[in-house]
């Protein structure tokens, strides 16, 4: 069975279940995986350019390293008759959070007090993908703009 429910991340998704009113025992025993998404809009390929000023602060609340970001080429729109605005088409942003024994056991014995970060480090230790990361890999291969990432991620 699948249910939907509005929140930032997968973190933030067992925060909101919690303070739902539903009970630890529940949330850990009836999950599976919990998956995240937004969407950004994708650049056209006919007319993207390149940036030629970057917002460091922007590019590194994006989550991209010093030496990342100045290897990294981002792009912009530009508009032709191909595309809207040089956008043509959306892609996702998403993360998925395995449901694994360590998650399972950290929200079942939370009592009361669900430490979000925790769990987000035990996600990132177990491979998951964060949505912020999967933006940045977005912009590594010139698919989106920082705005789009930037305003999905807000």
């Amino acid at each position: 069975m699948f249910g939907k429910l509005h929140a930032r991340d997968t973190a933030a998704a067992v925060a909101r279940l919690l303070t739902m009113g539903n009970e630890p025992f529940m949330i850990s025993e009836g999950i599976n995986a919990i998956f995240a998404q937004r969407q950004v809009r994708k650049l056209c390929e006919r007319c993207k350019e390149p940036m030629t000023k970057v917002s460091r602060e922007l590019v590194t609340r994006l989550g991209f390293a010093e030496d990342e970001a100045a290897a990294t080429k981002f792009y912009r729109p530009v508009g032709c008759i191909n595309c809207t605005a040089g956008y043509k088409g959306r892609l996702p942003l998403h993360e998925a959070l395995e449901w694994t024994d360590q998650i399972r056991d950290l929200v079942l014995w939370s009592g009361g007090r669900f430490n979000m970060q925790a769990l987000r480090d035990v996600a990132l230790k177990q491979g998951t993908v964060t949505i912020q990361r999967h933006g940045a890999e977005l912009l590594k291969r010139g698919v989106t703009t920082l705005t789009e990432v930037a305003a999905a991620l807000a």
